[in-house]
């Protein structure tokens, strides 16, 4: 094997490193945008469960009547 002068690897290794980054990088972006997914479908998911539990539990109390119902009023007179 000879050494080539004025060149520290030979342009192989320079491009299996250079691509080996590339896939590297484009993984790591990949992956963030994968979790940052997941979040946001899993945030979806827990609300729908919230929001489907709070119309059983209005189903489960239809018994009460608008007319009993009752508001506060504020200081200008206003609903709370």
């Amino acid at each position: 094997m000879v050494k080539k002068k004025g060149f520290l690897f030979p342009y192989e290794t320079v491009i299996v490193l250079l691509i080996c980054v590339i896939l590297f990088s484009g993984g790591a972006y990949q992956g963030s945008k994968m979790i940052n997914n997941f979040k946001a479908d899993e945030l979806v998911r827990q609300c729908e469960v919230i929001d489907t539990a709070l119309v059983m539990y209005s189903k489960a109390h239809t018994k009460v009547l608008p007319a009993t119902v009752s508001f506060k009023e504020g200081k200008d007179g206003d609903e709370l």
